[in-house]
């Protein structure tokens, strides 16, 4: 994953979520986790980043153009990570 410049130097409050999804996803195994917002299979997690910040998540069953499974839209207040909302 390409990470933003100075992302080790200045790390985002949001991107310990960054972090655990990669991993989530670097194992190519379908993840079930049924205490999370997310509980439907996936087996692929897409970013969608807005400037420095991740404005949402999507989960994906079939890869990358499988079909959406849930996804996550991030809020931010004075650029630090505020609220998640599953659709």
């Amino acid at each position: 994953m390409v990470r933003p410049v100075g992302y080790e130097q200045n790390r985002h409050p949001g991107w310990e979520l960054i972090d655990l999804l990669d991993s989530m996803s670097a194992t190519g195994l379908k993840v079930f986790n049924y205490n999370s917002l997310v509980t439907e299979a996936y087996d692929y997690v897409k970013l969608n980043w807005v400037g420095a910040d991740v404005a949402s998540v999507d989960f994906k069953t079939g890869g990358a153009l499988g079909a959406t499974v849930a996804t996550l839209t991030l809020g931010y207040v004075g650029g630090k990570l505020d609220s998640v909302t599953k659709t």
